[in-house]
C-alpha cells in the first residue's frame, strides 16, 4: 500500500503545474461578471449555453442488435425486459435532483475554463431497525427473547454533481484513457471533518482559510483541505489533509465501476497537445479588450457631444420668442428685423457648440466596433443567423441555408455535449444496474412483473391442469425479477445502448421534422404494401427490404424505439415465412391416406352399431328386471289376499 506522502506529492505537483491555468481561470470567471461598459464574453457565454445545455436530457436504454435476433424468444423478452427496468430506474433516478442544473453549471465551465466535469456519487441510505430474536439456550431450547440492531439499505440515489475548475486534478497525460489518477478538492470545517470520518480525523489541520467581506466585518473561517484521490492502479480511493501524515480513509473500490473512475472524458471544446484546458476566451481576449476600450471611448464621446450655443445679447427677446414658440408659428418682431436680416439670418446670430469632429470620431468608432465584433462572431463560430439577423430580401431556403452553414461548428459543439452527457448517464446506469435493490428496482420502475417462485407455482398448476386466470397466464410470459436483476448485475448494459435525447437545438426546424416525419411514414406504409405479397413468395428479399426501411428510419436521430420495433416485426415475419412447410404426398401416400381414413370410418361405424345394441341390450334387460318385480309384487299381493280368506275362514 503506498504512503499518503506518495499522494500528497503527486497532487502538489499536479496542483503547481496547473498554477498558471488556474489563475487564467479565475479572471475569466472574473470577466464573465464583471459590470463592464461592453461584457461580449458574458454575451456570447450566454447564447453557447442556451444553445449547448440541453434542457431536458433522457436517456434512452435499448437492447442491442444482436440481443434483438440471438437466442429464443424468452431470452430476447428478458433482455428487453432489463433494458426498459434499467431505463425507468435512471430516468426516475435523475428526477431526484436538479440535473438541467448540474448539466449547465459543467457546460458554463467548459466554456469559461474549458474543462467541464461531471461526476457521479451513490448514496445509499442506511436504515437501522430493531429486531426480536429468540434467546436459545445452551441446551437448544427457547428461554425468552432478545433484541438487535440491524442494519440494511433504504433509499438509494445516484446524483451528477458538476466540479469546479479548482476542484479537480489529474495525471499528467496527452489522452485520457492514459490518465491514471483523478483528484477533488473537498473544503472542510471540524464539524463536517468529524462527521465524514469521524476520530481519523482528530488531528487533521485546520490550514485554509476563506474570507468573506461583508458590510460589518471581514469574516474568516478556517477550514482543512481535503483531497480525494481515486488511484486506478491500485484500485484505491484514498482521503488524505495537507500537511497530515495520516490517512483520513482509505477504501478497494468503492462503486465497481468497469472504468473505475466516477466521471468521463472531461468536456473540452478547445483542445491543446494534451490534457490541460485551454478557455476560449484566451482565443479573443486582446480582441474583446479592444472592444471594451471603444465602448469606452465612444461612452466618452458621447458625454461631451453638447447641444449648447452662443447668441448676441441684443436679440435676446427675439431668440428667446423663437426657442419657446409652438410648431407652425410666425413671430413678430420690429424693427430689430431689418438688423437680423442685414446680418445673414439667425444661423448667424448664433454658434454652436462644436461637435462636428466628435461625431465623425464616433462614426469611425461605431464602424471599427462592428468589426471588431464580427472578429470575435467569427473565432467563436457564432454566425449572424444565430443572433437573428437577415436579409429581408433574402428567401425562406436562402436564409435556412445560411444557417444551416453557419452552424456547422455549433453541431459540433452539440454533439460533443451530448456524447459527454451520454456518458455521464452511463455511469448512472452502470451504478444503478449493480447497487439498487431488487426492491428499489421494483419500486422506481414501476415494471409489474412475477417473482420467480409465483412464477413456479403457476407454472406447476398449469401442468396440473388446473385453471388459470388471465392475468397469471399473462405473468407467465414475463420474465421473473430474478432474472431481470441476473442480467443486470451480470452485463452492466453491456448486451445494451445508452443514448441520450433531446430537444436541444439552435434552429427551429419543427415545421421541417413535422414533413420529414410523414413522408417517413408514408414512404414506408407503401413500400410494405407493395412488398409484403412480394416477400411472401421470395424470402431472400426480405433482407434487402428490412435494410430499405431501416435505412429510411436511421435519418431520424429519435428514431430508436421506432427501428427497433422494425427490427422485431422483421424478424417474426421472416421466421413465420421461413419456417418449413410440410412435405407434400405422393399419390401412393395419399391412396393409403385414404384406405387408412375409410379403414377407420368402417372401424367408427363398428364401433357406433355395437355401441347401440348395447344400449338396446340394456334397455331390454332393464325391461326384464321390471316385469320381474312387478311379477313378484303380483305375487305377494295373491298370497296375502289368500291368507286373508283363510282367517276368515277360520273364524267362523
Amino acid at each position: 500500500m503506498k504512503s499518503v506522502a506518495y499522494y500528497q506529492k503527486l497532487v502538489e505537483q499536479a496542483w503547481g503545474k496547473s498554477e498558471k491555468w488556474r489563475k487564467e481561470a479565475k479572471e475569466v470567471w472574473t470577466t464573465y461578471n464583471d459590470a463592464r461598459r461592453f461584457n461580449v464574453l458574458y454575451s456570447n457565454t450566454d447564447l453557447l449555453l442556451g444553445a449547448l445545455a440541453s434542457p431536458s436530457p433522457k436517456p434512452v436504454i435499448r437492447v442491442r442488435f444482436a440481443k434483438q435476433t440471438d437466442g429464443s424468444e424468452s431470452e430476447r423478452t428478458l433482455a428487453r425486459t432489463a433494458a426498459e427496468a434499467a431505463e425507468r430506474a435512471v430516468v426516475y433516478n435523475n428526477d431526484q435532483f436538479d440535473l438541467k442544473q448540474e448539466t449547465h453549471a459543467a457546460v458554463l465551465e467548459a466554456l469559461l475554463s474549458g474543462r467541464g466535469i461531471l461526476r457521479v456519487s451513490y448514496e445509499p441510505q442506511i436504515v437501522q431497525e430493531t429486531v426480536s430474536r429468540p434467546l436459545i439456550s445452551p441446551t437448544g431450547a427457547t428461554v425468552g427473547e432478545t433484541e438487535e440492531t440491524v442494519e440494511h439499505i433504504g433509499e438509494q440515489k445516484v446524483t451528477l454533481q458538476s466540479v469546479a475548475f479548482d476542484e479537480f486534478l489529474c495525471s499528467d497525460a496527452k489522452r485520457w484513457e492514459e490518465v491514471w489518477w483523478v483528484a477533488f478538492r473537498h473544503l472542510m470545517d471540524k464539524a463536517e471533518l468529524k462527521d465524514k470520518f469521524g476520530s481519523a480525523a482528530e488531528n487533521a489541520p485546520l490550514a485554509y482559510r476563506e474570507e468573506n467581506d461583508t458590510q460589518d466585518k471581514r469574516y474568516v473561517r478556517e477550514l482543512a483541505e481535503v483531497w480525494e484521490v481515486w488511484d486506478k492502479r491500485e484500485r484505491a480511493v484514498v482521503f488524505f489533509v495537507k500537511d497530515y501524515a495520516s490517512y483520513l480513509s482509505r477504501e478497494e473500490d468503492p462503486y465497481g465501476l468497469e472504468g473505475f473512475f466516477p466521471i468521463t472524458r472531461p468536456l473540452q471544446f478547445v483542445q491543446g497537445r494534451d490534457l490541460t484546458p485551454v478557455p476560449e476566451y484566451r482565443l479573443y481576449r486582446k480582441t474583446a479588450l479592444e472592444l471594451t476600450r471603444i465602448a469606452k471611448r465612444m461612452d466618452d464621446l458621447v458625454t461631451n457631444i453638447r447641444a449648447n450655443a452662443l447668441y448676441a445679447g441684443e436679440f435676446k427677446d427675439e431668440l428667446e420668442a423663437l426657442n419657446n414658440a409652438e410648431d407652425n408659428t410666425a413671430i413678430p418682431v420690429g424693427e430689430s428685423f431689418a438688423s437680423i436680416a442685414e446680418r445673414g439670418g439667425i444661423a448667424s446670430l448664433v454658434a454652436e457648440y462644436p461637435n462636428q469632429g466628435k461625431t465623425q470620431v464616433l462614426s469611425v468608432l461605431e464602424q471599427r466596433k462592428q468589426s471588431t465584433l464580427s472578429e470575435i462572431y467569427e473565432i467563436t463560430g457564432i454566425a449572424d443567423i444565430l443572433r437573428g439577423t437577415s436579409d429581408p430580401a433574402e428567401t425562406a431556403q436562402a436564409q435556412r441555408i445560411k444557417g444551416q452553414f453557419g452552424s456547422i461548428r455549433l453541431k459540433a459543439r452539440q454533439q460533443a455535449v451530448q456524447y459527454f452527457i451520454r456518458d455521464a448517464m452511463r455511469l448512472c446506469a452502470e451504478l444503478v444496474c449493480e447497487h439498487f435493490t431488487l426492491e428499489n428496482l421494483q419500486r422506481v420502475s414501476g415494471l409489474v412483473l412475477p417473482m420467480r417462485a409465483q412464477k413456479e407455482e403457476a407454472l406447476l398448476a398449469q401442468q396440473s391442469n388446473q385453471p388459470l386466470p388471465a392475468d397469471v397466464l399473462q405473468a407467465l410470459q414475463k420474465p421473473a425479477w430474478e432474472e431481470v436483476l441476473g442480467v443486470l448485475r451480470a452485463d452492466h448494459l453491456r448486451a445494451c445502448t445508452l443514448e441520450v435525447e433531446s430537444s436541444s437545438t439552435a434552429f427551429d426546424e419543427t415545421q421541417e421534422d413535422k414533413e420529414a416525419r410523414i413522408g417517413l411514414f408514408k414512404g414506408v406504409s407503401d413500400l410494405l404494401n407493395a412488398s409484403l405479397p412480394f416477400m411472401q413468395a421470395n424470402p431472400e428479399f426480405i433482407d434487402a427490404v428490412k435494410a430499405n426501411v431501416l435505412f429510411a428510419v436511421d435519418a431520424f436521430p429519435q428514431s430508436r424505439v421506432l427501428k427497433e420495433a422494425y427490427e422485431n416485426a422483421f424478424a417474426a415475419w421472416e421466421a413465420r415465412v421461413k419456417a418449413p412447410k410440410p412435405a407434400q404426398p405422393t399419390p401412393e401416400q395419399m391412396l393409403a391416406q385414404a384406405e387408412q381414413l375409410k379403414a377407420q370410418a368402417e372401424i367408427m361405424t363398428a364401433q357406433a352399431r355395437a355401441a347401440e345394441a348395447q344400449v338396446k341390450l340394456a334397455q331390454a334387460g332393464e325391461k326384464i328386471k321390471l316385469d320381474r318385480a312387478k311379477l313378484i309384487k303380483d305375487t305377494q299381493k295373491d298370497a296375502a289376499q289368500l291368507a286373508l280368506e283363510s282367517a276368515k275362514i277360520s273364524l267362523k
